[in-house]
């Protein structure tokens, strides 16, 4: 008598099809989206769900876009770049939000001019991602960054060891394999943490 007949519910039965099911259609699927050409599939399956819209020219100039800087911009905030060194050496960079935008409702790139101090907030990504995560939303009044930095916060955006914006070290190159000895213990203990003497 097989083991697991009559032990399981009705449910995990259907779990268990369907992983198999899945485990015996993965190479097909593999090969499918390999070779097939999903940016067409995409178009086509965009164009079907909006008719014969393809998109307002924002999202067109909203899909070109690659970097922290480049949201910022898009939506009309200044960005400031700065390196700081952790205590085990490695580079960081932080992108900051100094000034609301000068125009709430436009892409205006003025900015006003501002010497009074303001309240200051770091943001920092989760595992796996980088700054943009903040400001990568294609309605700025949904980004937690632009909404502080329109209310007249100090906005900073940290990036750990390792992503896009923080891959250097004082000593190692990121192709070496010492570069990437450190764990989630050592994102968490060191990178807010900045020495003093070593920013640069």
């Amino acid at each position: 008598m097989i083991p697991i007949i009559n032990r399981l519910s009705f449910a995990d039965y259907i779990r268990l099809i369907v992983a198999f099911t899945i485990l015996i259609w993965e190479p097909f699927f593999r090969l499918l989206f390999n070779y097939l050409p999903l940016d067409r599939l995409l178009n086509a399956l965009q164009k079907w769900f909006r008719g014969t819209d393809t998109g307002s020219s924002i999202d067109k100039e909203f899909a070109h876009l690659k970097s922290t800087e480049d949201f910022c911009s898009f939506w009309g905030f200044k960005m400031e770049t700065h390196f700081v060194t952790t205590t085990d050496g490695y580079i960081l960079g932080l992108h900051r939000l100094p000034h609301p935008r000068s125009n709430p409702n436009s892409r205006s790139k003025e900015h006003p001019k501002s010497s009074e101090t303001k309240p200051v907030v770091l943001l920092w990504h989760g595992f796996l991602m980088c700054s943009e995560v903040f400001v990568c939303s294609p309605d700025p009044h949904l980004s937690l960054a632009f909404t502080l930095a329109q209310a007249g916060y100090d906005v900073w955006l940290g990036n750990s060891r390792g992503n896009k914006y923080s891959c250097k070290h004082r000593a190692f190159k990121p192709s070496m394999t010492e570069f990437w000895d450190f764990s989630l213990d050592q994102i968490a203990q060191l990178d807010g943490t900045f020495h003093p003497q070593l920013n640069v």
